[in-house]
């Protein structure tokens, strides 16, 4: 990039204006004078000089990509159409109606032919024509659409966007784990609310630290011979534990 102003492709050796997004036709002072007046007088001095040094080819010279490339740099992207109506046919157009007039004049299409169908993924017109991303190098009366694929600093960035979306997928699902593991534990301190229950079991006091989805399984353990008369009593210690449990999460949610 020459500056902000100017771009330069050495492969098909253009100078491109970047607000127009179109590569310079015509002598470099008399576009930026009568399209760009909003550039100093100065600036567009430097300007002038710079793309005078520049190895240009006249308009007539540039070559077009007849098969699809890399899009230039700079050069504008438009939503243009292919013709399919035979594999010899390699005309693109920028406009609807320009590739509608190209299949009637050389390959006989009709209004007739209008309906869509799916073929290999694929949306076809009556088999005629297909959406094309296109470039004009030049703009009128210059124009000579041929189709061009996304570049690949696209797809770079397509793939960063992906990946920064799988760190915040990973990132949520740790915090929500943590937050479940927290979940489980006491806290015994101003951040969780008192009830008269809690107050007079001392559980916050007792338990605080302690992980409850480890003291519930616990009380579970098989009874030695002879200690079957606790069972009941076991069952009644851990409805109690698993009730205040259920009352401590509450509480931590609300």
């Amino acid at each position: 990039m020459l500056n902000e102003n100017i771009l330069y492709n050495d492969d098909y050796q253009i100078a491109i204006c970047v607000s127009c997004e179109k590569g310079l036709a015509d002598d470099a002072w008399q576009h930026f004078k009568r399209k760009h007046k909003d550039i100093s007088l100065a600036t567009r001095r430097i300007i002038v000089h710079q793309v005078q040094n520049l190895p240009r080819l006249p308009v007539e010279k540039v070559r077009n990509p007849t098969e699809e490339a890399d899009a230039i740099e700079g050069i504008e992207i438009i939503p243009g159409f292919k013709c399919i109506a035979n594999e010899t046919c390699n005309e693109v157009c920028g406009k609807l109606g320009s590739i509608q007039e190209h299949c009637r004049d050389k390959h006989g299409w009709t209004k007739k032919l209008r309906k869509t169908f799916i073929f290999r993924s694929a949306h076809y017109i009556a088999c005629q024509w297909v959406s094309q991303k296109v470039q004009t190098i030049f703009a009128e009366p210059n124009v000579k659409f041929f189709p061009v694929r996304e570049s690949s600093s696209n797809s770079s960035s397509s793939s960063q966007l992906d990946a920064f979306f799988d760190n915040m997928r990973t990132a949520a699902k740790r915090k929500e784990d943590e937050c479940r593991l927290l979940r489980h534990k006491i806290i015994n301190d101003e951040s969780t609310k008192d009830t008269p229950w809690l107050n007079h079991t001392s559980w916050k006091r007792m338990f605080a630290g302690r992980e409850m989805s480890e003291l519930v399984p616990a009380i579970d353990e098989q009874f030695s011979p002879g200690e079957e008369s606790f069972k009941c009593l076991r069952n009644i210690i851990r409805n109690m534990i698993e009730e205040d449990y259920q009352g401590i999460h509450l509480i931590l949610c609300y």
